[in-house]
């Protein structure tokens, strides 16, 4: 393979698929290679750790085609080097970059050992979900996932086209983020939370989400800013969270501002933040008592607020909601039931603490 590059636009290839590489440099030495391959006028990078890749492509002028996986650090040389146009040439596992009188000669891997990655999305119930600000809706209940849970079902985000719903929860919250102008007749399936992670970090706020089955497997693929990421769903069934949302009828309602009870938590909690030290929320005399129990210590806080609450949470678990909400937020409540606020087409819910009250 030999090609001539743009510097920048190589650089920014190899910056693009980097996150998709192992951090674990104890595993496959091609893991921790970028796959090139040079092909009708255009250069792609391809990066993988098996259970997610990044790929991107760049106009280039292609001497002779071609392919093979460079180590990542190459992107050090091409950083470093001077001038607009970076000459890429391989002889076998052997690679030679070379820019403005300087070169360097990398012993890289043969494409033929690199794990395949589809170049695009084959199979049945072929879907693609394009709605606008759908990286919006992902980061509004991502913070609900738990990726290192025992339960595989909760290890990602639900996408329920029924209910035209992006889910996440891990057994203590639950967010639930609704969604406009995708098909209603796909089955469900679980974006891994690493992949989702990723997705939100690279891709943009409208990015596209196309899936298709291959098999018992079904392959994801999400496009934006010039990348694209494949992965495959969750091989799981999430639970049935619509039980789990409690009707207002019978709950008592807190309206308070969100930056305040944020405050008065963090507060209360000290540097537990972590931790599921239980905070209680009760309203006496007009005014909304934040109080939390740690080390023996007893600590208060009172913030503005209107109507009525008698409740305990989860420190932690209920800063990170806070943390996610903005303005004057309605908090419905029930000492035996989730609390529940809705904010911008997104319904959060969190378990409550039961505790022996005062």
């Amino acid at each position: 393979m030999q090609v001539k590059v743009n510097r920048k636009g190589f650089l920014d290839m190899l910056r693009g698929v980097a996150p998709a590489t192992p951090r674990n440099r104890s595993s496959l030495p091609m893991l921790q290679g970028v796959h090139l391959e040079a092909r009708a006028g255009t250069l792609t990078a391809t990066a993988s750790d098996l259970e997610v890749a990044l790929r991107t492509s760049l106009a280039v002028q292609i001497i002779k085609a071609g392919a093979v996986v460079v180590p990542a650090t190459v992107a050090e040389f091409v950083k470093s080097s001077s001038g607009d146009t970076i000459t890429i040439t391989s002889k076998g596992a052997s690679v030679t970059l070379a820019a403005n009188g300087a070169q360097t000669t990398v012993e890289g891997q043969l494409p033929a050992d690199y794990p395949v990655v589809p170049k695009e999305l084959k199979g049945t119930d072929m879907r693609t979900i394009g709605c606008r600000k759908l990286g919006d809706a992902m980061r509004q209940v991502i913070y609900a996932v738990s990726p290192e849970d025992s339960r595989v079902s909760l290890t990602g985000l639900l996408f329920d086209s029924a209910q035209g719903a992006i889910v996440g929860a891990d057994g203590f919250r639950l967010a639930v983020a609704t969604l406009k102008g995708w098909p209603r007749n796909q089955e469900p399936f679980i974006l891994p939370h690493q992949a989702a992670v990723l997705a939100l970090k690279l891709l943009g706020n409208d990015m596209v989400l196309t899936t298709c089955k291959q098999g018992n497997r079904r392959d994801i693929a999400l496009n934006g800013n010039g990348l694209t990421l494949i992965t495959y769903a969750v091989e799981a069934t999430f639970p049935d969270y619509k039980q789990l949302i409690p009707e207002k009828k019978g709950l008592t309602r807190l309206n308070v501002k969100a930056s305040d009870l944020l405050a008065a938590v963090n507060l209360v909690v000290g540097k537990y933040k972590r931790d599921q030290v239980p905070v209680r929320l009760e309203t006496k005399g007009g005014k909304l008592r934040v109080s939390a129990l740690w080390n023996e210590r007893k600590s208060l806080q009172t913030v503005p607020a209107r109507g009525q609450v008698k409740v305990c949470y989860a420190g932690n678990y209920l800063l990170a909601l806070l943390s996610r909400l903005t303005g004057e937020i309605t908090l419905y409540s029930r000492t035996s039931s989730p609390g529940m606020v809705v904010q911008n087409g997104t319904t959060h819910l969190v378990m409550p603490l039961y505790v022996k009250w005062d």
